[in-house]
Order: C-alpha cells, then sequence, then structure tokens
C-alpha cells in the first residue's frame, strides 16, 4: 500500500542535504506518494527533481531563521516558541492538504518538531540528523540546544549517520537508527591519478569546512600540485586565507559545480582532501570515493564512520596541517600508494549505494 511521505528540508541549494533528500525522495516515489517542502525557493538551477516541491521564498526563509537566531540569543524562549509555532502551522496547511502520513523532518528543521507534532498527533514524524550529535548538542547550535533536544525527543524516530552519533541520540530518543548517505552523484568512470591536481567540495566557510586550514595547507604543498575547490559561499574571507598564506596560485577556484562539471572535477585529480573541523556523513566522501580517489581528511565524527576509522582512507588528527601536508606529499610522492587507496575507496564505496539506503527507508515507512 503506497505511504504519502513528506519530506521537510530547510533550503533547497546544492548541498548535501538537499541532494539525499531529494535522491531519497524520487528513489522512494517508485513504490509511494513523495513530495519535497522547502521553507525557502524552490527552484535551483543545480536540483532538478521528479518528485513534486514547492516552499515559501528565500527572503521568508531569512527573516524565519534571523529572527528565531535573535530570539534565542536573547534568552527569549516564549517568543521564540511562538515563532517557531507559527512556522508549524504554515508546514501543517501543507501536510493536510497533500494528507501526507509521514513527515521526514531534516537537520535545521529539527527544532520545529514538537510544534509540528502538537498539530499533527496521529501522523509520524521522522528527524533526519544531517549533522553530527555533537554539532546540534555542543558546537555552533548552543544558543537553540533546548530547542534541538526537544525536537529529537518529540519524534516518533530518529534518523542519524554514525554509530557514534547513535549512541548519543539514544540518550535523547530509544527510537534512534543509523542510515547511510547515499551516494547522489551518477558516475560509471575513475581517476587515473595521474594529475597533479588535488580535490575539493563543499560550502566555502567557516569553522565547519575549515577553509583556514585548506589556505594553510594549499600553500605547503610540494612545487608543481595544486588544489582544485568546488563551491561557492563567503570567497572574501577565503581570498584573505588564501593570500595569508600565500597560496592563491595554488588554488583553482571552479564555484558551484553540478552535472558533468563535478564530474570532471573529481575524474582529474589525484587526491580528496576534506579539511572540516565536523560533518555528519560528508556527501563530498561518498563522492569522490566513487571516482576512486584516495582520501585524505580531518579526523571528526563523519570521516571516521565515512572511511571506517581509517581502514578506507587516511585520518588526520583534526587541525594538524602540518601531518595533513605530510601525508599527501606522500601520496604525491608514490603512485603505487595512490593505487592501493583507490582499491580501499571502491571497496568502501559499496555501503552506500543508493539501493542499499533506499531499502532501509522502505522499513521506516
Amino acid at each position: 500500500m503506497k505511504k504519502k511521505v513528506l519530506f521537510v528540508v530547510p533550503t533547497w541549494s546544492l548541498g548535501g542535504t538537499e541532494k539525499v533528500n531529494l535522491a531519497i525522495a524520487e528513489k522512494l516515489s517508485k513504490k509511494n506518494n513523495v513530495s519535497i517542502y522547502t521553507l525557502s525557493s524552490p527552484s535551483s538551477k543545480y536540483l532538478v527533481n521528479d518528485v513534486s516541491i514547492e516552499g515559501q521564498s528565500d527572503f521568508r526563509f531569512s527573516v524565519f531563521t534571523g529572527v528565531s537566531g535573535v530570539l534565542g540569543m536573547l534568552r527569549l524562549k516564549a517568543l521564540n516558541r511562538l515563532w517557531l509555532s507559527s512556522k508549524a502551522y504554515e508546514i501543517t496547511k501543507v501536510i493536510r492538504k497533500r494528507q501526507s502520513e509521514i513527515i521526514v523532518v531534516s537537520s535545521g528543521s529539527i527544532y520545529l518538531i514538537p510544534f509540528l507534532k502538537r498539530r499533527n498527533p496521529n501522523k509520524k514524524i521522522v528527524a533526519w540528523c544531517h549533522f553530527s550529535a555533537d554539532t546540534y548538542l555542543n558546537g555552533y547550535l548552543k544558543y537553540t540546544t533546548n530547542l534541538w533536544v526537544e525536537g529529537l525527543e518529540a519524534a516518533d524516530e530518529v534518523i542519524c549517520l554514525t554509530p557514534e552519533d547513535k549512541d548519543i541520540f539514544l540518550k535523547i530518543n530509544k527510537k534512534t537508527r543509523v542510515i547511510n548517505n547515499p551516494l547522489t552523484l551518477k558516475n560509471t568512470q575513475v581517476s587515473d591519478l595521474t594529475s597533479n591536481i588535488i580535490s575539493w567540495t563543499g560550502r566555502i566557510s567557516n569553522p565547519q569546512k575549515g577553509i583556514d586550514y585548506l589556505a594553510q595547507v594549499a600553500g605547503k604543498l610540494p612545487e608543481g600540485w595544486k588544489i582544485s575547490v568546488a563551491g561557492d559561499g563567503n570567497m572574501k574571507e577565503f581570498q584573505t586565507y588564501l593570500s595569508e598564506n600565500d597560496s592563491e596560485e595554488r588554488v583553482i577556484l571552479q564555484g558551484s559545480l553540478s552535472g558533468e562539471k563535478l564530474r570532471d572535477h573529481y575524474l582529474n585529480s589525484s587526491i580528496y582532501l576534506m579539511t572540516s573541523r565536523f560533518e555528519g556523513l560528508p556527501l563530498v566522501l561518498v563522492e569522490a570515493m566513487s571516482f576512486g580517489l584516495p582520501i585524505v581528511a580531518f579526523e571528526q565524527s563523519g570521516s571516521r564512520y565515512a572511511l571506517d576509522n581509517g581502514k578506507n582512507g587516511i585520518l588526520v588528527k583534526n587541525g594538524d596541517v602540518e601531518e595533513m601536508v605530510k601525508q599527501l606529499t606522500r601520496l604525491i610522492n608514490d603512485f603505487e600508494e595512490r593505487k592501493r587507496y583507490q582499491e580501499k575507496s571502491l571497496e568502501r564505496l559499496q555501503n552506500f549505494t543508493l539501493d542499499r539506503v533506499s531499502e532501509e527507508w522502505e522499513k521506516i515507512l
């Protein structure tokens, strides 16, 4: 029997959260009635969808998050709850229009779950955590930590991305399980590992993505090697970091890439670099592994799980730029070592296929 499922996503850009929501929604729509609702503009030149999607506007989303953030910093809890409740009412109108039975709420919208549950007590509401547990509970979301906890508690089920996060979330909600993020980029080729290019993909921002570390690493690379950076964001801040580390000539700024251009970005490199301070389960690592790239990443919960605690890639103590450069240089100087880690990447990739991951989601429905 077909289930009516609504995915609630904060934004609709080229981020990992949006890409995996779209991939799972489209896969589940083969057997179910699935739609997507975003709190921001539902149009994107990068994300082409085969499922129904509607939303509001980027301006309204900016106002909503801005006001909520200010109320949180000022500790105006009653006003903040009233503000969140009004947003839950807007989403509820969509739920009722579509007669949705199951609502999957992602990342930045999880703190709306208590308010959604009050208005929809008979609906199954699932919290899909795309950040690490530490990010929700101890990281940069500190002004709204209590709201995140209440959202997780109110959910009928919690989906997280690593066993390490599951152990933490279980203390909040006993119905917590791990489901991997799937590979969303279609690909049939692997890198020949012969170019003098290291690839990096992500949002240009700090502190999460470690663009300060990226600039430092670039400035210390062996002569003749460069880092190809795919992504956009705070380019002014990034340019400052590059200038401070004399690494402007070592970085190729590609901007946001999708489709064939993103495939070329990976295919034309020989190593993949991750400098993030924290991640849930980095989709970019899965993408890079699909092209057979050796992975070198700063250690955090997401990279530990993606690389199976270092069995399928090289983990470096978070923030240790010198060691990161040392490990990159080792791969740069040893083609056979790159080939060995290519095999490790392709082996690990089998855990993140869309078919395997969607089977786990079918169990939830």
